[in-house]
């Protein structure tokens, strides 16, 4: 039902509108750092580190929107939720835009140095992710909870693969030393993009709440063994 005041429910819209445009960008930035990462493309990475800047502006913008809202609003029930909902969400959108510019500048330090070739790997993983983050846009977007919920338990695929591939590049660096620093760089790629699988979760945690008023399990389905990898030398 519309609010009384039309005003208010304009605002609570251009909230909506602003945390679609992030969830835009977002997965327009990431989806350009995997281009870049396949391609070994370190002029476009460049694009995409100077890209990062939108999501810090808007960010700003529904931070500065909510705060007006709390103060002039005081909004109860499930207009608290919608605006509390964007401030966090926000939050998350902002995260997944500076990882996938660390991905880039990554590339950028890849093109000056003997590579492992570990790309192959990674950008899967990665489009794998991007698909995550763009379910749970479209889950705010469209005040879908279940496939909120569907984009959440996904998110242990993205840790099974970090696993398979963190061990792979330490397997890698053992084999060839002379390209550890490479191997470095591969090693924070993986973990960047399985960072922005957990910001995806956080989203998807954040929208359910959002349309349902109840929160999902804190206890996350979780596959990320990388902490106990060990290789041979």
């Amino acid at each position: 039902m519309p609010h009384i005041v039309t005003a208010f429910e304009n605002q609570l819209q251009d909230l909506k509108s602003s945390i679609n445009e992030m969830g835009r960008i977002a997965c327009a930035q990431f989806a350009a750092a995997l281009d870049c990462l396949e391609a070994a493309d370190a002029a476009a990475a460049q694009r995409v580190v100077a890209g990062d800047r939108q999501l810090d502006v808007l960010e700003q913008h529904v931070d500065d929107d909510v705060i007006r809202l709390l103060a002039l609003r005081q909004p109860m029930g499930g207009d608290l939720r919608r605006t509390i909902a964007a401030l966090r969400i926000a939050a998350d959108l902002e995260r997944i835009g500076d990882y996938a510019a660390n991905i880039a500048k990554r590339v950028i330090a890849l093109a000056r140095m003997e590579s492992l070739e570990m790309s192959r790997d990674l950008v899967p993983m990665g489009r794998l992710a991007l698909e995550i983050v763009g379910d749970v846009a479209r889950a705010y977007a469209d005040r879908d909870a279940d496939r909120a919920l569907a984009a959440w338990r996904r998110d242990r695929e993205v840790d099974a693969l970090h696993t398979r591939i963190f061990a792979a590049i330490l397997q890698a660096m053992a084999d060839q030393p002379d390209r550890c620093a490479a191997g470095a760089h591969y090693l924070f790629i993986a973990k960047n993009i399985e960072r922005i699988g957990d910001h995806a979760t956080n989203i998807a945690e954040n929208v359910h709440f959002l349309i349902t008023g109840t929160r999902l399990p804190t206890d996350r389905p979780k596959e990320d063994e990388s902490s106990f990898t060990v290789v041979t030398s």
